[in-house]
């Protein structure tokens, strides 16, 4: 015995194709805003490691030299006025649309921005315990690492974190 199956007109499918596509659709949104949240973090993180570095050379009281001092503040103030949409369309001209372009164009602006406060930071501190390194013959790096760093990265942490709050906020 043979049974026949009944094919389905054009009309009972169209609602189910449409919820098929509606559910495909909110998948996608919620991929893209879980991207775009990984964007914030990953240009957030990376431009606060980059101005972790860049505050010690760019502070004037651990950094002896002044064309380095120079190079330094004058790089994270370019990267601080410049406005992120236009590293954008740099980035996006080099590297295609993506993500690797809005990470990057936000990891220099928030370079830039954060660079400024942590060197302020960094000129506050207290020189004695940098000093001590120094009289005992410390190198400029065991200076920073041992003498002013845990001066200052309770300040770094407290920036970072209002970065990443207002950079999240800014992408919404």
């Amino acid at each position: 015995m043979t049974r026949l199956v009944r094919v389905p007109s054009d009309e009972q499918l169209a609602p189910l194709l449409c919820a098929y596509r509606e559910a495909a659709a909110a998948k996608r949104r919620q991929l893209l805003l879980g991207e775009t949240a990984l964007i914030a973090y990953v240009a957030t993180t990376t431009g606060a490691a980059v101005a972790i570095i860049a505050a010690a050379p760019a502070s004037r009281n651990l950094m002896r030299h002044a064309w380095v001092r120079f190079v330094v503040r004058r790089s994270l103030e370019f990267c601080r006025t410049v406005p992120d949409i236009v590293f954008a369309l740099i980035f996006v001209a080099a590297f295609g649309l993506g993500a690797l372009a809005g990470v990057l164009a936000m990891t220099l602006h928030t370079a830039g921005t954060l660079g400024k406060l942590f060197t302020e930071v960094a000129e506050n501190i207290d020189m004695r315990p940098v000093e001590g390194i120094a009289s005992t013959g410390g190198s400029w790096l065991a200076q920073v690492r041992f003498g002013a760093m845990p001066q200052v990265l309770s300040n770094l942490a407290s920036y970072s974190c209002c970065a990443s709050r207002s950079t999240c906020a800014e992408r919404r």
